[in-house]
C-alpha cells in the first residue's frame, strides 16, 4: 500500500537521495541538472522542503518512492492558478500506480484549497508515458516551447498542459 503525505525538513535525506536519482536517471525530465543539485548545500534542500509543498509517496516499508511538487501563485490576480513540478517515481516502482496516486492527491489538494481554477504543468514533449498519465487525469496540452532544454548536445521541446478544476 502506498501512502502520500506532505514532506518536511525531517524528510531531507530520503528526499535528496530520490531527487538526485531522478536527475541522474531522467535528466530530460527536469530543468535542474544532477551536477547543479549535487552542489546544493543541505540547508538549501531543507529550505526547499520548508518553503514548498512537496508530496511524497512511501512504500509499505516507509521508503520514499515518489515525489510531486505543488505551487500556488502568490499574487492576488493570479492566485487562481497553481502548478505541479518535479514529478518523479523511483524506477523500481514505476507502473505500479505511484505516479497516478501522487497526481490524484495533488489534484484533490488543489480542489480542497478552494479558489484554484487552473492546475498547470510542463513535460518534456518526448516523454509520452508521462503525457499519457496527465491526459488520463484530464490535462490538455496548450502549447509547446521549442528547444526549452539543452541536454548532452540535444535540444528538447517542453509541452505545457492545463487542467481546469472549475
Amino acid at each position: 500500500m502506498i501512502t502520500i503525505r506532505l514532506l518536511n525538513a525531517d524528510d531531507v535525506g530520503p528526499y535528496e537521495k530520490l531527487r538526485l536519482e531522478a536527475l541522474k536517471d531522467s535528466p530530460a525530465a527536469f530543468g535542474s541538472s544532477y551536477e547543479e543539485e549535487l552542489q546544493l548545500p543541505l540547508g538549501k534542500v531543507i529550505s526547499r522542503l520548508q518553503q514548498s509543498t512537496i508530496f511524497g509517496a512511501r512504500a509499505e516499508d516507509g521508503q520514499l518512492i515518489g515525489v510531486l511538487g505543488f505551487r500556488r501563485e502568490a499574487r492576488i490576480k493570479r492566485a487562481h492558478n497553481a502548478s505541479l513540478f518535479g514529478m518523479h517515481v523511483s524506477l523500481h516502482f514505476r507502473r505500479h500506480g505511484v505516479g497516478g496516486a501522487l497526481l490524484d492527491h495533488a489534484i484533490q489538494y488543489a480542489r480542497e484549497l478552494g479558489g484554484i481554477r487552473t492546475l498547470k504543468l510542463s513535460v518534456t514533449a518526448t516523454n509520452r508515458e508521462a503525457t499519457r498519465l496527465y491526459l488520463s487525469r484530464g490535462f490538455q496540452s496548450y502549447g509547446i516551447e521549442p528547444e526549452a532544454l539543452h541536454i548532452d548536445g540535444r535540444y528538447l521541446d517542453e509541452e505545457y498542459m492545463i487542467l481546469m478544476l472549475e
